[in-house]
């Protein structure tokens, strides 16, 4: 069992103005510790570049890189154990956090190189067992994001779906406005397709936003594409899940883990935008029973996603570090 009085953990992470989920979690994991009772804080590079659209958390102290570095020592000194977590880019634990214990979080498998010599003297967290499937190292440990229900969650299902409409939402980010802009040209320029069911689909295209604003927009939308590749998780797609909101496309592999094709979702080949395409019409042709049906199912996966599993899975991370 570790001593969580006499643990510190510090969260260190890259400035990132625009809603990012790989900062997101870093939150949910200090609010997960400080729960626990461990002592936990957030730096960036400095103070202004904070982020500002992150939803209220009961987090750690967020803070600077040089005023947690600073208070690292001082710690250390006290008999405090020191952990200090980032990213792929290890430049920040190895400039200014080298006498700790290091961890890296890896939540994309594009970002890890194996053969790095500066991965060596760190612990290893993935956020998917698809991202640790790219890690040649068998200490490596999963701890996957969860859904926070007071912020993602469904609006009445008679209420969204049977209306003689479709809101598809596709996000901006990684070329989400090309993505709209193939789409759009491949259904209208087919005579495989009904011009009568096209005119219900409205495409929307979202911002980065913060995640209240995307959750409230998910829940006014009935078709989200995820169209990001490749991903170490995909924590919109079930975000969306969780707002009975449902998913077509891509996986981006770390959503193999919750996408499954014809039954919470309609799942196509990276890339296939002809095939994605094809899917968004199966989804203007399906009744509302079997629409319901897999709504449902969407929306119970979203349910495995636990801050408690999350709990326990850096619970056991952690002892196996500082027990």
């Amino acid at each position: 069992m570790i001593s969580t009085e006499e643990l510190l953990i510090i969260h260190v992470l890259p400035e990132n103005t625009s809603p990012c989920g790989g900062i997101k979690v870093h939150y949910d994991l200090s609010e997960i510790e400080k729960k626990l009772g461990i002592e936990s804080i957030i730096c960036f590079p400095n103070v202004n570049s904070i982020p500002h659209w992150m939803a209220k958390r009961d987090t750690g102290r967020i803070t600077s890189y040089k005023e947690a570095q600073q208070y690292a020592y001082t710690s250390k000194k006290s008999g405090k154990k020191v952990v200090v977590i980032g990213w792929e880019d290890t430049y920040p634990l190895d400039s200014m956090f080298n006498d700790f214990i290091k961890v890296c979080y890896i939540q994309g498998h594009v970002f890890w190189n194996p053969i790095l010599n500066n991965y060596r003297d760190k612990h290893i967290l993935c956020i998917s067992e698809f991202v640790r499937k790219f890690i040649l190292r068998e200490d490596a440990h999963v701890v996957e994001p969860f859904i926070r229900k007071d912020i993602f969650y469904p609006m009445n299902f008679n209420l969204k779906f049977f209306a003689n409409r479709c809101n598809v939402l596709i996000q901006k980010r990684k070329n989400g406005d090309k993505v709209r802009e193939d789409l759009i040209n491949i259904l209208y320029s087919s005579n495989k397709y009904s011009p009568t069911l096209l005119r219900r689909v409205q495409f929307y295209t979202l911002e980065d936003v913060s995640e209240i604003a995307f959750a409230h927009v998910l829940r006014e939308h009935d078709v989200f594409i995820a169209h990001s590749y490749p991903e170490g998780f995909g924590l919109p797609a079930l975000e969306a899940m969780a707002s009975n909101t449902f998913v077509i496309g891509f996986t981006g592999g770390g959503g193999e883990e919750f996408m499954k094709d014809g039954q919470n979702c309609f799942v196509v080949k990276d890339g296939d935008l002809n095939a994605l395409a094809d899917s968004l019409y199966n989804f203007l042709l399906l009744d509302n029973q079997k629409l319901e049906v897999l709504i449902r199912n969407a929306y119970n996966t979203s349910l495995k996603y636990t801050k408690e599993n999350t709990t326990q899975q850096y619970l056991r991370f952690l002892e196996r570090v500082v027990g």
